[in-house]
């Protein structure tokens, strides 16, 4: 039930008591070798979906971050190592929109950071804006 790599980490240690997250970070961070965060999105066409897929690879700058509990840092780490074949959810999801396979308003509904992903449509020239509990494209 989450929807990014680093808020799975997350996740994993919360699942223990606070008295052993500190052994489960170090545990973790030695045995993780990826993880993989998948979103479902409905097609444009409205005949399915397609997953948007964040994955991590763990790598001994990650493993770190994990062991010292600075999580909130892997984003970073991952923008880094896109090299390594590491993708964020931002990056995908507005691949899917350029592609045409999601409208923007679907990627934007799946967006962790509603904010920093509307920036990123901003730049691509699809406009949100807010109506309700909605998200809706509109032109200038």
């Amino acid at each position: 039930h989450t929807t990014t790599a680093a808020s799975t980490v997350d996740r994993i240690i919360e699942q223990f008591p606070e008295g052993q997250q500190a052994q489960i970070r170090t545990m973790l961070g030695g045995a993780l070798k990826g993880v993989v965060a998948q979103n479902l999105l409905k097609l444009k066409s409205g005949k399915g979906r397609c997953a948007a897929l964040e994955l991590l690879i763990v790598n001994p700058a990650i493993s770190n971050l994990i062991r010292e509990g600075k999580t909130f840092q892997i984003p970073s780490m991952m923008q880094a190592g896109k090299k390594y074949g590491m993708q964020l959810l931002p990056d995908v999801l507005m691949d899917l929109v350029i592609s045409g396979k999601v409208t923007p308003e679907e990627a934007f509904s799946k967006a962790a950071d509603k904010a920093g992903f509307k920036k990123k449509l901003n730049k691509q020239g699809y406009k949100i804006k807010l109506e309700g509990a909605e998200a809706v494209l509109y032109q200038d």
